[in-house]
């Protein structure tokens, strides 16, 4: 159970590290893995809706699905066809174990694909939305796509409903740093990050939620 004075805290960075992006039409949707199963079924959503009618599903075996034994990709694209989306809209990217080889290996089996991408979906957990547009920004090559970040809706009240709030406390604390030291490694783009922000991560740390961070 979360201690009530560290709430504030958890909605301060729950909330920096979305993006909001609206949703409009484009040319495809790119679902990057994790261990997420509501992700897939937004993004069935999302192509059911029209908003793209193509689906590129990128993730091998990362940190937190190293105990299953299949690819993030197969594990979602199975959810997306159960959801009626047509196997032969979808492509799968299953060798990339974190967020820069996301981005780099999609773009090369888009572009080997011929697939149209002037204008893409990235769909994700919610608290990785930043941290997935300056990665995008950094690492996709063509800087003349246009992105549209977005996330399964979730109220911040959901949130902490979440059997495994614990755990996505430590992620949110995880995006949160890789925010700062990433652009220092050459991995995302550089992000400016407000005091309070930057306090109130430093305050859940401190209070052990620091279980993925890089030391």
């Amino acid at each position: 159970m979360l201690d009530p004075i560290l709430i504030p805290s958890i909605k301060l960075l729950w909330e920096f590290n979305q993006v909001h992006n609206d949703l409009e039409p484009a040319d495809l949707i790119l679902v990057l893995g994790s261990n997420d199963l509501s992700v897939p079924a937004f993004a069935a959503q999302v192509f059911t809706e029209k908003f793209a009618n193509k689906i590129v599903i990128s993730g091998g075996v990362g940190a937190n699905t190293k105990y299953i034994n299949q690819t993030e990709a197969a594990v979602f694209e199975k959810i997306i066809l159960d959801l009626g989306v047509p196997k032969v809209d979808i492509f799968l990217e299953d060798k990339s174990s974190n967020t820069g080889e996301n981005i780099i290996f999609s773009y090369n089996l888009i572009k080997q694909l011929n697939l149209k991408a002037d204008k893409i979906i990235i769909i994700s957990k919610s608290y990785t939305e930043k941290r997935i547009l300056m990665t995008f920004k950094k690492q996709w090559p063509n800087t003349k796509t246009k992105v549209i970040v977005t996330s399964p809706p979730q109220t911040f009240n959901e949130l902490l409903l979440d059997p495994d709030i614990l755990d996505a406390v430590n992620s949110i604390t995880k995006n949160t740093q890789r925010l700062k030291i990433y652009p220092e490694k050459g991995f995302s783009n550089k992000l400016k990050i407000p005091t309070k922000v930057w306090q109130a991560y430093e305050f859940l740390t401190r209070n052990s939620f620091d279980k993925y961070l890089v030391k």
